[in-house]
């Protein structure tokens, strides 16, 4: 852009500017808020109700409060004094303040209905209610049911309250509420029934699962349409039904109303509940602290925080035997670093006295048993003596009525929790939320809630979590400076008003319902009571302002037709601009991605490969990296020829002498099925071409389109076979079509996954970096032979030197034989040594405890170059200190293996820094650009002038040598100017320098109108256009238009605003076919159940793992293809087929199938398992754990690790289509005999019939030796006698020594699941509730 015109934009920007924020002080100075005060707990006379807001007085203040503090969310607020501290503003809480509870401002309950509010008119039905969990998940989904039978018109039938939940409580309703109170203070509401009517208790009715967070469409249209058939509706589940925002004001009341007025304890638990009050209130005022540390809770959870190792074993083995119970594997680090832990006893009492309460401060413990009893409260106990539960405050006669029911002993501690002084949960858990809102709803009590995540408030706060270790640590300790730090943290999560929290912003779905605040954690009516002459001049104002801001940025747009000209359009901040020294919160912060997101997925025309022309053969070569980047350009040629790919052959002769092929490096199947709608891929050639001609080209270097279009697919006429000699930088970084660009993105990063095996490791690496918290990778290359290949000599002896010039002469490969090593590094060409990597990292401000991971080879002469770097940092870890030599021996020999394991350690830190931009440098800083542009440093080591004064790194380290320069201030504030613009932010495309597509990867590459002046190629099937790739942007090189239209500006908004229509818009549900979607879930939910059980009993009797495959293979051989007879149908369960010879010694299996029946009939809702069924569930369950006994024996015997590898694997995904042929049919009657071999007996050529009697050959038959027998080894040594079987069963066998045994699992999840669906005609409907036929005698027309 001109000068004038860019001094203009700057001058209207000041303008934009000082009109915002003259409007904002208007705003902020006109609106005057009335804010009343918070009310004070008052003395009630009825002794058997919890008080409601008829109770309640509120008076008025003459204080004023602006309209934005008021309804913002307390983490959006600005802090409105500049004190630490939680009241006031000396140095230390004063005591009579710590009992003070937060101002209402205005807020009151408002459950009155509306003028338009009418009586509940003749109810169309009735609702059952099945409620489900805790006290207070119940009382959650009671309220919100009854919400729900006002808005379908229904009857209410009193609830049934859940007897099978983890606390197996036997309450009715009347025994925990107030059953009579319940139905006649909701009588203006909905009208409610003890019983369902004698003439409908057996009748039908629909039985439904209500959708989560449901709106008043979903009720009034799909649910309220089961009234045409039913007369009865009953909800299987009340928890989360109805959705927390978007309803009608009158509902949102009448769920208050139901929740705080109606829904009242049973009049023998108010009064127990006051009585309890009553004896703490003699205490003086009291904290009411629901501290979740019991069993349960720290099970359930898998956090082990001040726990011993024998007590955190006992809490895993309780959560792996709760079947119920998804999530079995838990990092307890990680779910307390993420807030998911409730805090102990100890953290408790650090946290209190932190906030300024005395120890004379008498607590009531709102929970259940304590796990470790007085062990583990003894820390909390010696801070506050007077700590109290309804256990010593009552005697055990007076609590005998309550003692053996769960949800009345909890309701006690809910009546004691609202009325006490503060409120205090150690976790939000379904208790804490519920008597939090009950708190805000009786005048906004004070509640505090610890803040247990890494919640910043100031550039020094910490969370609780983080500040209790460095207690631990000894590098914080109790005081004033601990106390301020906590007070501040909470100075904004006391339970003032405020609205209720939105979903967490980019989630969807079920995800973004479930981030929201709940209802009744802030039961507030969606419009608070205020003046209305306060509302209608906030209203104006925010009008006024609106239009101001509009009139403004429409002037701005319409004032200039293209925007300026910026030298550099995405400039980066200077790292710190005010002192040169990064502050270090910036050190880990990566740089802005200017909202590009990854985009791989193709255009709208984008089509699936024809019929290939040919076979393409590629022979990589180069390192893992340069492999890495050859075969996913080898991705794109093949759509470009048309061409089915080979599996390509990994380079087995580089320098590395890395003897591994594809699939031990690769996810050979992922890779195949990530790409089936881009090209065929294949594991090999087909045999008639295995031996026939082929070409053999060396493609051209860094070839577009019109090469492979015209001189390398002609050899389509001459050969079926063609073979690339090399992979690597054989096609174009630019200028190409923007799906070939993607297709090279879905292929590098989507579907080139490293086999099972090497990712488990790698996360197991990246898990325990993490563990001394953020972490750089530095990328050293100062091995031998990248030394001895550069020719670069510093901070080397001359012996050193010597030694690395002879490999270099000797290895006939390298060319430049002759190299000047100082030329060679003042022009960027080598490596930085590990010293001045120590003072490049000082430079930019890392601290000395900063961890490291060394992602390299083995450094060139050991300890005695890395101990510059070691004195300033000394937490340096690579691959061989984080893992042991067992960990690490099935990849120790293979050169590719051990550089994905640093490939992905890299990939993964907080902080990347290449010490040379080599193959790995690029290929990591391509990922972490595609993965969200993470941070990534690049020293620079060539002479970049930034100003006079500043040099390259190589000039600096000269001069700090010669000692003309100090490291310092000064030396930091030119490394990091020096560094300003070289991180991993948004880049465009340099031509002067050759960047690799890989480098610069395409994050976001929305398509552009191709100029007219640019026309495709005569015949080419893809349009060539020039482009320059700026990840979210494509600018076309046309030389003489640089105009920036306001159709731009319009086409970008209405492109925006389609994507979030796009984005937001719900789930589609395509028509169930076999069963509804309830059907679907009861289903699953059963096969679930079945699962569990197995597993446990299998666990107890693994003898029978053998046994039980057999049992299931002679059951499902019987087919018989003519007659289509036999299968899988449970007929081996007849004692005259059990009985045969060829069943000897099942017979215990099949006991064992009969107990696992008895007992999954047992809790069965959709009738009894079939035999069918049972029979090869077993087997399934038998194979898993044998595949998960071979990965905990492969890691030595450890679990946590075995456990770990078998789920990177992920086999349980291969599962999928057998447990979808869930619904065999057993048969009457036995299958005919002579249809199942002896397998001890039988030879291989009998078997090899057998099997291809069914569809199966060899391969099938190598893979289930394990079926034929309880001796798998003697099995396969018969079968190995036979040729066609032995190439099978030797494959099988090196799988299995594999770390992950990925080809036999898969083969033989494949085979067993074709096995156990023979002539089976599946039932998709079985094991759901029967749907009974409407009886339309009984509807009412």
């Amino acid at each position: 852009m001109q000068k004038k015109r860019w001094i203009a934009l700057t001058a209207l920007r000041k303008v934009l500017t000082c009109a915002i924020c003259s409007i904002a002080l208007v705003a902020l100075f006109s609106v005057h808020v009335p804010v009343f005060p918070s009310s004070k707990v008052p003395n009630f006379s009825d002794p058997f109700k919890l008080p409601t807001q008829h109770d309640i007085k509120y008076q008025k203040l003459s204080a004023e409060q602006s309209w934005t503090l008021e309804l913002a969310p307390p983490h959006l607020l600005k802090a409105p004094l500049p004190s630490r501290k939680l009241d006031g503003s000396s140095g230390t809480v004063e005591t009579d303040k710590l009992w003070k509870p937060p101002p209402n401002r205005d807020f009151v309950p408002c459950v009155e209905p509306s003028p338009n509010y009418a009586s509940p008119t003749e109810s169309r039905g009735y609702l059952l209610v099945h409620t489900n969990g805790g006290l207070n998940q119940m009382r959650a989904g009671i309220c919100d049911m009854v919400a729900v039978a006002r808005i379908i018109n229904a009857t209410l039938v009193i609830p049934e309250l859940d007897k099978r939940s983890f606390w197996k409580d036997s309450s009715n309703f009347s025994d925990v509420f107030d059953e009579d109170h319940f139905i006649n203070a909701l009588a203006n509401d909905v009208k409610i029934i003890t019983k369902l009517p004698k003439e409908l208790a057996t009748g039908t009715r629909a039985v439904k699962h209500f959708r989560s967070w449901s709106g008043m469409d979903y009720y009034q249209e799909e649910i309220a349409s089961l009234w045409e058939e039913y007369e009865v509706i009953r909800a299987a589940k009340s928890d989360s039904r109805l959705a927390n925002n978007n309803l009608p004001l009158d509902i949102q009341k009448l769920r208050c109303r139901a929740c705080y007025e109606a829904l009242r304890f049973a009049p023998q638990i108010e009064a127990m509940g006051k009585l309890l009050v009553d004896r703490m209130r003699s205490f003086g005022s009291y904290i009411a602290l629901h501290l979740r540390f019991e069993e349960d809770m720290l099970a359930f959870s898998g956090c082990t925080q001040d726990l011993s190792p024998a007590e955190a074993d006992e809490l895993r083995t309780i959560r792996e035997n709760t079947s119920y119970w998804k999530e079995k594997e838990i990092d307890p680090i990680e779910r307390r670093s993420k807030g998911f832990c409730p805090l102990t006893p100890k953290e408790v009492g650090i946290f209190l006295s932190a906030l300024g309460y005395p120890s004379k401060t008498p607590i009531y413990i709102a929970a259940g048993k304590i796990y470790g009893g007085d062990s583990h409260m003894a820390a909390l106990r010696s801070r506050y003596p007077i700590l109290m539960n309804k256990e010593t405050l009552a005697s055990v006669e007076e609590l005998e009525p309550f003692t053996n029911h769960a949800s009345q002993m909890a309701a006690l501690d809910y009546i004691v929790s609202v009325e006490s002084d503060v409120f205090i949960p150690s976790y939000s858990g379904n208790m804490a939320r519920a008597v939090e809102g009950h708190r805000r709803f009786l005048g906004h009590r004070k509640t505090i809630s610890p803040d247990r995540q890494a919640d910043f408030i100031s550039g020094y706060m910490k969370a609780l979590v983080r500040l209790f270790d460095k207690l631990e640590h000894g590098t914080l300790k109790d005081g004033k400076n601990l106390s301020n730090r906590v007070i501040e943290m909470h100075r904004k999560r006391q339970g003032s008003p405020r609205k209720r929290k939105g979903p967490i912003s980019g989630t969807r779905g079920t995800e973004r319902f479930r981030s929201e605040e709940p209802f009744y954690v802030n039961p507030l009516p969606d419009y608070p009571q205020m003046q209305k002459k306060s509302w209608r001049t906030l209203a104006a104002v925010r009008k006024v302002l609106t239009c101001a801001i509009c009139s403004i940025a429409l002037l701005a747009l319409f004032s200039f037709s293209k925007v300026p000209n910026f030298s550099d359009p995405v400039k980066l901040p200077t790292l710190d601009d005010s002192s040169g020294i990064l502050e270090t919160k910036k050190l880990w912060k990566p740089r802005t991605s200017l909202k590009f997101v990854p985009c791989v997925e193709p255009s709208p025309n984008y089509t699936s490969p024809t019929e290939s022309q040919g076979y393409l053969l590629v022979h990589t070569n180069g390192g893992l990296n340069q492999m890495r980047a050859g075969i996913c350009d080898m991705v794109a040629v093949a759509r470009i020829l048309n061409a089915t790919l080979v599996i390509p052959e990994l380079d087995q002769r580089s320098f590395w002498k890395d003897s591994s092929n594809f699939s031990n490096v690769f996810d050979e199947d992922h890779f195949i099925n990530a790409l089936a709608n881009d090209i065929k891929i294949i594991k090999k050639l087909p045999k008639e071409l295995a031996t026939g001609p082929r070409a053999v080209k060396l493609f051209r270097s860094w070839s577009g389109m019109n090469y492979y279009q015209d001189e390398i697919a002609r050899l389509w006429e001459e050969y079926e076979v063609i073979r690339a000699s090399k992979s690597d930088s054989r096609l174009a970084n630019n200028n190409l079509p923007l799906d070939i660009q993607r297709l090279r993105c879905r292929a590098c990063y989507e579907a080139l996954r490293f086999a099972p095996q090497i990712e488990a490791m790698g996360k197991l690496l990246v898990n325990r970096m993490r563990s001394f918290g953020s972490y750089i990778a530095l990328h050293l290359r100062f091995e031998k032979d990248m030394l001895a290949f550069s020719g670069c000599t510093q901070d080397l002896s001359s012996a050193e030197a010597d030694e690395l010039r002879i490999i270099r002469e000797n290895t006939r490969y390298w060319r430049d034989k002759e190299i000047n090593p100082i030329e060679q590094r003042s022009r960027g060409f080598c490596p930085l040594t590990p010293k001045e990597v120590g003072i490049f990292l000082s430079a930019l401000g890392y601290p000395s405890s900063t961890p490291i991971y060394i992602a390299a080879g083995k450094i060139y002469g050991g300890d005695s170059h890395m101990a510059d770097l070691r004195s300033r940092y000394p937490i340096l870890k690579s691959k061989e200190t984080l893992a042991s030599v067992e960990e690490l021996e099935p990849f120790t020999n293979h050169a590719s293996q051990m550089a994905a394991l640093d490939y992905i350690v890299s990939v993964e830190s907080g902080v990347f820094i290449p010490s040379y931009t080599g193959n790995m440098a690029r290929a990591v800083e391509g990922h972490r650009r595609f993965l969200g542009h993470k941070k990534t440093i690049s020293p620079d080591r060539q002479g970049n002038f930034f100003s006079e004064y500043i040099k390259a790194l190589v000039g600096l380290f000269d001069k700090l040598e010669q000692g003309t320069l100090e490291e310092g201030k000064n030396l930091s504030d030119r490394v990091i100017e020096i560094h300003r613009k070289r991180f991993s932010s948004f880049l465009k495309d340099n031509k002067a320098m050759a960047v690799s597509f890989l480098s610069t990867v395409p994050s976001l590459l929305p398509l552009v109108p191709v100029p007219l002046n640019i026309a495709a190629t005569s015949g080419s099937r893809y349009p060539t256009v020039s482009v320059t790739i700026r990840c979210n942007k494509i600018e076309v090189d046309t030389a003489n238009d640089d105009r920036f239209h306001r159709r731009d500006i319009l086409k970008c908004v209405g492109a925006t605003i389609g994507m979030e229509l796009i984005r937001s818009s719900g789930t589609f549900v395509e028509v169930a076919e076999a069963a509804d979607l309830i059907q679907r879930r009861q289903r699953s939910e059963f096969l679930s159940s079945i699962k569990d059980t197995l597993f446990q009993a299998i666990k107890a009797n693994r003898d029978i793992i053998p046994s039980l495959l057999t049992l299931a293979l002679n059951d499902a051989i019987t087919y018989d293809k003519a007659s289509k007879s036999g299968g899988p149908n449970g007929s081996i369960r007849f004692s005259s087929e059990i009985s045969r010879p060829e069943n000897k010694g099942l017979t215990a299996a099949l006991n064992f199938i009969e107990e696992a029946k008895k007992e999954i009939d047992s809790y069965s809702k959709g009738g009894p398992i079939s035999y069918a069924d049972l029979i090869q569930l077993a087997a399934q369950s038998a194979t898993k754990q044998t595949f998960l006994a071979a990965a905990i024996r492969k890691c030595g015997g450890n679990e946590e690790k075995g456990n770990l590898l078998y789920t990177a694997y992920g086999s349980n995904g291969q599962w999928g289509l057998f447990e979808r042929n869930f619904g065999r049919s057993d048969t009457q009657e036995p299958d005919p005999e002579g249809r199942v071999p002896q397998w001890d007996k039988a030879s291989v050529q009998e078997l090899k019939d057998k099997f291809s009697a069914l569809g199966l050959g060899p391969r099938q038959l190598a893979v289930l030796s394990a079926f034929l027998g309880p001796d798998q080894i003697a099995t396969e040594t018969l079968l190995a006698a036979d040729p066609e079987v032995f190439p099978w069963v030797q494959k099988y066998q090196r799988s299995r020594e594999t770390v992950s045994e990925t080809d036999y699992e898969v083969d033989l999840i494949t085979t067993f699941t074709k096995l156990s669906s023979l002539g089976q005609q599946i039932n998709y409907e079985a094991y759901t509730y029967p749907v009974k036929k409407v009886d339309f005698s009984k509807l009412k027309l």
